[in-house]
């Protein structure tokens, strides 16, 4: 019953960690897009900053927003910042 505990309790701490570790990282990437790739909070649009696949990606990007908000806010995807898709997408 100890080791059960033990596992438990580190399988908690660990998540935790690694939720930490997650919102970080997240957040840093799109700082980064936003302010300092693209000068924007809309930077994920500019095909200048992605691959030949940025048409087919936003596109996948539009359809999870679609899916995240329970299709009552699809309308709003076109004003949705970087930081709002990262929950999308993550």
């Amino acid at each position: 019953m100890e080791r059960y505990n033990f596992d438990h309790d580190l399988r908690k701490l660990m998540m935790d960690a690694f939720d930490h570790i997650e919102i970080s990282l997240r957040t840093r990437w799109a700082y980064v897009l936003a302010y300092e790739c693209g000068g924007s909070r809309f930077a994920y649009r500019d095909s200048t900053l992605f691959g030949k696949l940025h048409t087919e990606n936003l596109d996948a990007l539009r359809n999870g927003y679609i899916k995240f908000s329970g299709k009552k806010y699809d309308y709003l995807f076109d004003d949705c910042p970087i930081w709002v898709t990262f929950h999308v997408v993550f």
